[in-house]
């Protein structure tokens, strides 16, 4: 009876997680569909039908933030419908991780320069009526999207560093140990069999030596 119910419970948690899964598709679905046909409709009005004013530019930057995760979304809207199985490799999975962090911040510093921008309009009239601009908006925008650029290059070449040196490192080891079992498959039984016994002063300084010819060649 009691293994009966644990497979019952654990078939009833299966299922449960199963239309989950399934909902939260959905989900993202309506999201992905939704946030493109939203965000690049806003892309195309404020960037190619609107008067360019200092709002125009702050929401088309914004929706240039919300377009790429969107288009990003696709990954993980695959990943888990595939039961969260990536098959994307371990670069696109670091990619699409990072985008919604790029996202992230981007919406944050734009939305902080529009609540500064908004206070000031109102704090002190006739100054931001005189020095609110569209040329120093797009400069600060592009000052935002500079700096997050400088981040994504770091973070890239930081990522490609990891993987190249892994490799590397994977390939030193089985290196190393080639090198290893070359060496004790040249020594002859007699020494093998010393090997065993407890080694004096002269052999473990003998053996010392050894290893640092080893690590010296390699």
């Amino acid at each position: 009876m009691g293994k009966e119910n644990v497979t019952s419970n654990s078939s009833d948690i299966d299922w449960v997680l199963g239309k989950m899964r399934i909902v939260n598709v959905a989900i993202y679905c309506v999201i992905f569909v939704v946030g493109l046909l939203g965000n690049g409709l806003v892309i195309y009005v404020t960037g190619f039908r609107m008067k360019r004013t200092v709002n125009s530019v702050w929401f088309l930057n914004l929706a240039l933030a919300d377009f790429l995760f969107t288009a990003f979304l696709l990954f993980s809207i695959w990943s888990l419908s595939l039961g969260y199985q990536w098959n994307f490799g371990m670069f696109m999975c670091k990619l699409n991780s990072f985008v919604s962090l790029v996202n992230m911040f981007a919406s944050v510093f734009l939305l902080m320069a529009i609540s500064l921008d908004r206070c000031l309009s109102i704090w002190v009239v006739v100054w931001a009526q005189n020095k609110r601009t569209v040329r120093k908006a797009q400069l600060i925008s592009a000052a935002i999207w500079k700096k997050l650029k400088q981040s994504i290059c770091f973070v890239l070449e930081s990522a490609l560093a990891e993987d190249h040196l892994s490799f590397m490192s994977s390939r030193s080891l089985s290196s190393h140990l080639s090198r290893f079992s070359r060496k004790s498959d040249s020594v002859t039984p007699t020494d093998k069999t010393c090997s065993a016994t407890p080694l004096n002063f002269t052999d473990r300084k003998g053996t010392v030596t050894d290893a640092k010819d080893i690590l010296s060649t390699d």
